[in-house]
């Protein structure tokens, strides 16, 4: 079997035909996203709760969330302001 990764839908990566997470650095916290971001990190809670997003996991005591879906709603957010 090919041991090559590529796309697959959502901006995860397929190898060996398996679609895998992303990787560890698109796996932010919403502190690390709001400095990212140049906004409060409540700003970014507020985000995460009005549109219902699911944290990936937890790392310690800290939710880990995908950095893209945090992007989109961000840029989303920019936009409608």
């Amino acid at each position: 079997m090919p041991s090559e990764s590529f796309p697959a839908p959502g901006g995860f990566s397929r190898i060996w035909g398996w679609i895998v997470d992303p990787e560890p650095h698109d796996v932010v916290t919403p502190s690390q996203a709001a400095e990212i971001f140049g906004v409060p990190a409540g700003t970014v809670r507020s985000w995460i709760s009005r549109r219902g997003l699911k944290p990936l996991g937890r790392i310690g005591r800290y939710n880990r969330y995908d950095y893209r879906e945090l992007a989109e709603i961000e840029r989303d957010m920019r936009a409608a302001a």
